[in-house]
């Protein structure tokens, strides 16, 4: 769920007319490589890693995307071993490009507690939204999430709670019998 959000946070802000960049530093396993298709004439175009491995320039690997203000920066291919990439001066100093020239700057990246990959980032950002999958993650891996961001010297800026069940919702009956009425009178 945290591409899922990461994404609609990144299109909304640039649909509100912010210049918005979205960096997709999952670079072990990218959703969003596989959810767009970053496929141009039949080969993947240059993204995140060819440029912390000196492959590319940063105005290489920054697409344009059909939102205005938006703008991605993929990651095309994925590697074994990405904190090696991620402790260069190149990821700082893209991170500092980047916020000069953008509003705002959202970096998706792997899921704390699993690699540290998250630490890595963490630590070069300014804050970080945590996503919580409603039901599933357990209250321990939170905890320990929380004093990770901490560790790292991120501030934690808020929590999301992803795909929560309505129905399992203690005020579910009473919602859904004024969303009867609202289609009833709207009708």
């Amino acid at each position: 769920g945290k591409s899922f959000v990461s994404t609609n946070l990144w299109r909304m802000l640039a649909e509100a007319g912010l210049h918005t960049v979205l960096v997709d530093a999952d670079m072990r396993k990218s959703v969003m490589r596989s959810r767009y298709q970053m496929v141009t004439g039949g080969r993947n175009p240059p993204g995140l890693v060819h440029f912390l491995a000196g492959q590319a320039e940063l105005d290489d690997v920054l697409y344009h995307t059909n939102i205005n203000n938006g703008y991605l920066l993929p990651t095309s291919y994925t590697v074994m071993n990405p904190a090696i990439l991620l402790q260069t001066d190149r990821f700082t100093g893209m991170l500092d490009s980047l916020s000069r020239v953008f509003d705002y700057v959202l970096v998706d990246t792997p899921p704390l507690n699993s690699v540290a990959d998250g630490d890595l980032i963490a630590s070069q950002c300014d804050g970080a939204l945590l996503v919580v999958r409603s039901g599933v993650t357990p209250r321990t891996l939170v905890g320990a999430s929380l004093k990770q961001l901490e560790r790292a010297g991120c501030e934690l800026m808020g929590v999301v709670l992803n795909r929560v069940e309505a129905k399992n919702n203690p005020y579910y009956y009473k919602y859904s019998r004024y969303g009867y009425y609202s289609d009833y009178y709207s009708s």
